[in-house]
């Protein structure tokens, strides 16, 4: 996450402030359903392979490439988040989908500008701010809202028939036998 600090440091004015950024780390942004996550966890990729280009001097191309990439799998992951959000009828789907338009709307902007200069830095901080406020938050909502259904779902089912193998779409793991 970002924060600012506001102490007074040698180097800077008096009063000034910079912003300072702290590990953005996986493990921060589980959201406790597996597929989503592993998902997940490929966007934090393409975050870190964006900053390690920058990082060598590779910005230029890299940028271009990853954000193809990544057009393609926000595609697709878009579909699977939807797809789960109107199974078990998310009331914010709507919003929660125009946000993903207009997520996907940016990467083609930003790959369009890659072909005639350098924003790799642009591109990344885009993708870090996605990360901290979509995935960190609005995902989150959906996700909880997915697995209160699930658990209420598989209790019920296990009342009802106890006599079939148990399986949690949430943790991805059948309990009990086949």
């Amino acid at each position: 996450m970002l924060h600012k600090d506001s102490g007074d440091h040698p180097d800077r004015p008096s009063g000034s402030k910079v912003v300072v950024e702290a590990e953005l780390t996986f493990e921060a942004y589980r959201l406790g359903i597996d597929d989503i996550d592993q998902q997940h966890r490929t966007l934090f990729d393409y975050v870190e392979r964006l900053n390690t280009a920058i990082a060598g001097g590779d910005r230029w191309l890299a940028a271009y490439q990853i954000l193809a990439e990544l057009e393609h799998w926000a595609k697709i992951h878009f579909a699977v988040e939807e797809s789960l959000m109107s199974i078990c009828c998310y009331p914010d789907m709507t919003r929660h989908m125009r946000q993903h338009a207009i997520f996907s709307a940016k990467v083609v902007q930003l790959k369009q500008e890659s072909l005639t200069k350098d924003i790799s830095g642009k591109a990344s901080e885009f993708l870090r701010n996605w990360l901290m406020q979509h995935v960190g938050s609005d995902d989150r909502k959906y996700a909880e809202h997915f697995l209160r259904i699930n658990e209420s779902f598989a209790a019920e089912r296990v009342r009802l028939r106890p006599d079939l193998p148990q399986f949690s779409p949430a943790r991805g793991q059948h309990r009990g036998t086949v």
